[in-house]
This record gives C-alpha cells, structure tokens and sequence, in this order.
C-alpha cells in the first residue's frame, strides 16, 4: 500500500474549538453543569418568592462565576500555551501513513511513531487525533487531505491494526 501523505498546519481558531469541544463534551463535565445550573435555577425560583438569603444569591454568582468566566478562560490558557510551545502546532507538518509507522517531518522536527505505540486513535467531525499516551497527540485536521479516498484509506489502516484503541465516528 503506498503511503498517505498530508500536508497539515494547525489553525489556531480551529484548535482553540477543538479544545473547547473536547472539554464541553465529556460527561464528567456536562453532569455537573447540569446540576449546578439546575442549582441556579432553583435557588432563583426561591429568591423571587422571597424564600432565599443573600448569601445564596452571592454563592451562586460565585460558582456561576467560576463555570461561566474562569473555566473557559483556563482551557483558553492552557490552548494558548500549548500553541505556543509546541512546534508541532505552529509549523508545516507532513504526516506520512504508512501500513508499519506514521512519520511527521516539520521545519524543525522529523519523527517516527510506529502503530504499535499508539494509545490510540480518536476522529472527531474535523479532526484525526493520534495519542501517544493519554494526554498527548498529534492533531490531523481532515480539511488538510487532499482527498476523501486518502481519509477513507487511513480510516482503513487505522482499523487494520489489531490492539489499536480506535474511537472512531460511524458512517
């Protein structure tokens, strides 16, 4: 099989709303938005009827402060600092797929990860993810592939490898 090969440079609107989604959407964080904004909701309800205290009313500005302005806030941070360090995020990468490894030559780095050292794989709407452990990956935006042929073929590579963790979207 020749090698799939992808010109990629990272967006920085685009990773700043990756970040933002991959962080909203998990459930250890959407369970407790819903209920604190249940809470909110709630503890309103009795401060029209007279029922709250002031010190309700100030302890929910300040848990509404804290999810609605600082918690975006550090996940922008941390976006902003991961950008700014990382080279692989600010140059021209080339990312070469191939059936034994997955090569990434930028403008101030060349490196081999091998399939089998993958943590795993995720895809998102726009996105390939390939983890090199639980926090760290290297991001392939699908805009950068120069046909729907060359993501189908990755798509087919990713599930040929056995062990691999995939998480991949279905259709």
């Amino acid at each position: 099989m020749k090698p799939i090969v992808v010109n990629a440079r990272i967006n920085p609107q685009d990773f700043f709303k990756l970040g933002f989604k991959q962080f909203y959407t998990k459930p250890m964080i959407i369970i407790p938005h819903v209920i604190i904004f249940i809470s909110v909701i709630a503890n309103l309800m009795l401060l029209s009827d007279g029922q709250g205290s002031e010190n309700s009313l100030r302890n929910m500005f300040i848990v509404f402060s804290i999810i609605v302005v600082l918690l975006p806030f550090s996940i922008y941070r941390q976006m902003s600092k991961k950008l700014k360090t990382n080279h692989m995020l600010k140059e021209m990468v080339k990312y070469e797929f191939s059936t034994t490894k997955i090569k990434l030559k930028g403008e101030t780095f060349d490196s081999v990860i091998s399939w089998e050292k993958l943590h795993k794989v995720k895809e998102t709407k726009s996105w390939f993810l390939f983890y090199v452990d639980k926090i760290t990956a290297s991001y392939v935006p699908k805009a950068c592939f120069s046909s729907e042929a060359d993501m189908q073929n990755l798509l087919k590579l990713i599930k040929s490898k056995p062990g691999l963790k995939a998480e991949l979207m279905k259709g």
